[in-house]
């Protein structure tokens, strides 16, 4: 199954509760919560009360996105993430593969990653939760054959791989590679660097959504970002991404 989501980063500038209310008005199953600003690793009373409001306005908590640098010297500071995405009744966290893009990575550091990948996953995994890499340049997430090789390496069932589109590679191509990997997918799209409405790259997205609904699993497919910032955009782009699911049709101003 897919479902449909936000990612509150996409709307850093809103309180929770209103990123509650936009989602809502969607009909989009659910969030990503962010770690960093609506919901901070270890602010346990504001993972209790983000959690409560999402469900309420009939919401699930679909991700926890947190900031959790693989292989750095937080590494303590994961029990702080752990415990926050049990309050959001999440069994999904994204993590990050280091700070080093693949090509920077020495031979050292990609080994401490991969080190700190398998101990975290099993902390997760003993919470029935699943760990997911960002999929994002300037980690050892930036090439689909360093990501390909990092989930090799860590080899461990509960860790998993985000996909999202890059400018710079073929996206059918790029997809496949990871897909006994995939997770969830963060959904936007842009051309030449400029975010765009989401319609406009519906011929993309539709080819897409066959691959991603191919595994058989269950995967949450992700706004992240949207023309302008605009909460007007995002409410197109949400009717864009329910429609590309239910295989309705596309939303157009042509």
């Amino acid at each position: 199954m897919i479902k449909c989501g936000l990612v509150s980063i996409t709307f850093r500038n809103l309180e929770p509760r209103q990123i509650v209310k936009l989602a809502a008005r969607t009909g989009l199953d659910g969030i990503e919560w962010g770690g960093d600003i609506h919901v901070p690793h270890g602010d346990v009373q504001r993972a209790r009360d983000v959690y409560q409001m999402t469900v309420d306005a009939g919401l699930s908590v679909l991700s926890y996105g947190s900031y959790y640098r693989i292989g750095e010297k937080d590494a303590d500071s994961f029990e702080a993430v752990l415990e926050t995405a049990g309050e959001l009744h999440t069994n999904m966290i994204r993590v990050w593969a280091g700070r080093y893009g693949s090509s920077e990575a020495c031979a050292t550091y990609r080994e401490q990653v991969v080190n700190d990948s398998q101990r975290i996953a099993e902390l997760a995994c003993a919470r029935d939760m699943t760990l997911a890499y960002e999929y994002h340049p300037g980690t050892l997430t930036d090439t689909d054959e360093s990501v390909v090789r990092l989930l090799k390496e860590t080899a461990h069932p509960c860790m998993k791989t985000y996909w999202q589109i890059f400018d710079d590679r073929n996206p059918d191509a790029s997809l496949k590679v990871i897909l006994p990997w995939l997770a969830n997918v963060h959904v936007f799209y842009r051309r030449e660097r400029q975010h765009l409405m989401l319609w406009e790259g519906a011929w993309l997205w539709r080819r897409l959504m066959s691959v991603i609904h191919s595994t058989g699993r269950d995967h949450a497919v992700l706004i992240e970002f949207v023309k302008d910032g605009s909460l007007d955009m995002f409410m197109r782009d949400a009717e864009t991404l329910i429609h590309l699911i239910s295989g309705a049709g596309v939303v157009s101003d042509k």
